[in-house]
């Protein structure tokens, strides 16, 4: 029986409803799990594998959990501002409407999410346009609406032709101008981390139907992303935690996954889980190695580029309250949320940059840091009063053991998922490039549920 959109997110908020508490059911119905498996090792301590571990723990499993990095989080980080006691996502930050597992295991967990209804301005150059979208012409969005209606009915056979196209080029052949392009690209190149030049068109037009409207980003964490990995942490009593201490091989002999680290510990489980950046998997031995198609898959898949700043600022005389400029210059998204401390007159402003714009600012030395974003700032005459003060930066292409920000399915892609989400013997693979609505919190969280369900 073939579903259409609405209906599908309905049986998707159903499903989500009942696995959301997957621990707890496990917890009360201990003789379901499986009587082969008693100890699982996970690699990767970010949201994907924190949660995983607190699933199988409450299922009744011996879990150890190994990290690369000092700290746990992965792409979710948190910085605090001692000044002006405000706190700021460098990472992972936004939930959307329909991201009902991570609303629920927030709920669950006693996580509160606070409602940001986002009012956008549009930079084109130096013409600043207040509007709420950044919005293409009647004509585009037709065309649009068209594609998504024949890719519906589309057989799996011309949904992989597709793939082999970027998404700018066919909706280019499909007659939405070069001017619009430029906009559809604005718009969309933050969520994907890379510009619409380089995805595939099979994969983003999945998005284009989900954004059709605008960006449906809703709900962020109070006090920050980084609280649920710390309430993640504090729930995995009796976990073992091995950090800063990266698997350097691992073997699959004997009915036993052995696992090696950098500084000589040998870890042995039933079975592990990696669930680290993909881009990670080519630097660990496999024995037996990797097949073939997961090796290419690998290499097919690629990190975006994105930095992105906690610009702390003296002065709130800025137009909103609720700042959300999105621009086509160095700074593509640019917002406040009203992240202000009004008795110190200070705040924070946010900044978004990818792609090739990410490389720049990752070139830029620290000491020429400040003067380059009060020079771009200073540019846009909607803050230009601000006095900028300090800035907390992160380039995710250039952090250890990660090396981007999200996962990037370029043309050719089409079977790299299912491919790469396929277990190896006792080892298996979860994480946010495996996940529906790849590059969210709730990607990493629903290949965690399906990991945890293959075991």
């Amino acid at each position: 029986m073939k579903l259409n959109r609405s209906e599908f997110l309905g049986k998707v908020a159903l499903g989500v409803t009942a696995v959301s508490s997957l621990g707890q059911v496990f917890a009360q119905t201990p003789g379901q799990k499986n009587s082969l498996i008693k100890k699982v090792t996970i690699v990767g301590a970010g949201l994907s594998g924190l949660y995983s571990a607190y699933l199988l723990k409450n299922a009744g499993y011996e879990v150890n959990v190994v990290e690369a990095k000092n700290r746990i989080g992965g792409r979710l980080l948190t910085v605090f501002d001692e000044d002006t006691q405000l706190a700021a996502d460098l990472g992972g930050e936004w939930i959307q409407e329909n991201h009902f597992t991570i609303k629920s295991l927030c709920k669950e967990l006693g996580i509160e999410l606070k409602t940001y209804p986002i009012m956008k301005d549009v930079l084109i150059g130096d013409n600043l346009i207040e509007s709420n979208l950044v919005k293409v012409n009647f004509e585009t969005r037709e065309i649009i609406k068209r594609v998504l209606s024949l890719y519906e009915k589309m057989s799996n056979e011309k949904k992989q032709s597709l793939d082999k196209l970027d998404i700018y080029s066919f909706l280019k052949y499909q007659g939405v101008s070069e001017s619009e392009l430029y906009l559809l690209d604005m718009k969309y190149s933050v969520l994907f981390g890379e510009s619409i030049r380089t995805i595939s068109a099979e994969k983003a037009i999945s998005a284009f139907e989900i954004h059709e409207n605008g960006f449906p980003f809703q709900y962020k964490i109070q006090s920050g992303s980084e609280r649920l990995i710390d309430t993640l942490k504090n729930k995995l009593k009796g976990v073992s935690f091995i950090i800063a201490d990266p698997v350097v091989s691992v073997e699959d002999a004997d009915n036993i996954v052995k696992l090696k680290t950098k500084s000589g510990r040998e870890i042995e489980s039933d079975v592990c889980i990696f669930a680290i950046p993909s881009n990670q998997l080519n630097t660990i031995k496999f024995s037996p190695d990797l097949p073939k198609d997961k090796k290419l898959a690998l290499l097919q898949l690629r990190m975006s580029r994105m930095t992105k700043a906690a610009v702390v600022y003296k002065g709130t005389d800025y137009l909103r309250d609720k700042l959300y400029v999105q621009g086509d210059g160095i700074f593509q998204s640019i917002y406040s949320n009203a992240n202000k401390n009004k008795s110190l007159n200070k705040g924070i402003l946010s900044v978004i940059s990818t792609g090739d714009r990410s490389e720049v600012i990752s070139r830029i030395s620290s000491e020429n840091l400040n003067p380059f974003f009060k020079n771009n700032l200073d540019s846009i005459e909607l803050l230009s009063t601000l006095k900028l003060e300090r800035i907390h930066l992160n380039v995710w292409q250039n952090e250890p053991f990660i090396e981007g920000a999200t996962s990037v399915y370029s043309p050719g892609t089409y079977e790299v998922k299912s491919i790469l989400a396929r277990k190896h013997g006792r080892i298996h693979f979860a994480g946010e490039y495996l996940g529906n609505h790849n590059g969210t919190m709730e990607a990493a969280l629903l290949s965690a549920i399906e990991t945890v369900n293959s075991l």
